[in-house]
């Protein structure tokens, strides 16, 4: 189901698999609202799932919050992980700037808390970034970022160390007539690399 008002939109989705046998092996839930109020948008969304199986559920619940004003944007996050028992939390912030016609900079960072995977230790992880995002030409965007995780999840993890950086430079391209693509690279100090692209095309 979904709703679409004047400030608020809004969705509500539900599911159920193996069911043919007369049993839901699992069924779930996602919900997600949006409220735009003229500088200021909110963000809500909840995911929830039953494994009736190994009788055990996930919840993952956030909550954002944006505002612009004038040249910047600023934007902060919370969010909350129940799985299998195990929780987390963490909170995240941003703020972005027009630094000329065309280019932006956008600095952000973020922390979570939680235990780590099989464990019952507790564990804090931080990630920090900036980004710059400039229009080259109509139809042509370049944007590049540089980041590190830290914490001592990074630190107990098999990496043994301090933090992880990372270098990632996109172009995306759209030309018009509802086609968009982008390609994508990203390397980080574990000498680990991505390359990833994207086309699309829409139809009205």
């Amino acid at each position: 189901m979904s709703y679409a008002g004047e400030a608020v939109t809004a969705h509500l989705t539900g599911f159920a698999g193996g069911v043919l046998d007369g049993k839901a092996d699992f069924y779930g839930v996602h919900a997600g609202a949006t409220g735009s109020f003229e500088q200021f948008k909110v963000r809500a969304a909840l995911g929830y799932l039953q494994n009736e199986v190994i009788d055990d559920s996930k919840l993952h619940a956030l909550i954002s919050a944006e505002a612009g004003l004038d040249f910047f944007t600023v934007a902060a996050s919370a969010e909350f992980v129940d799985a299998y028992g195990k929780e987390g939390y963490g909170l995240a912030g941003s703020v972005g700037a027009n630094i000329t016609d065309g280019v932006k900079i956008n600095l952000g960072s973020r922390w979570f808390h939680g235990n780590a995977f099989g464990t019952t230790a507790a564990y804090d992880t931080v990630q920090v970034a900036v980004q710059l995002v400039a229009a080259v030409t109509e139809t042509v965007e370049i944007t590049g970022e540089v980041g590190g995780y830290f914490g001592n999840s990074i630190k107990r993890s098999s990496l043994n160390q301090d933090g992880v950086g990372y270098g990632a430079l996109g172009l995306k391209w759209a030309p018009g007539g509802g086609f968009t693509s982008s390609l994508k690279g990203e390397a980080t100090t574990e000498s680990a690399y991505k390359v990833s692209f994207t086309a699309e095309k829409t139809f009205d």
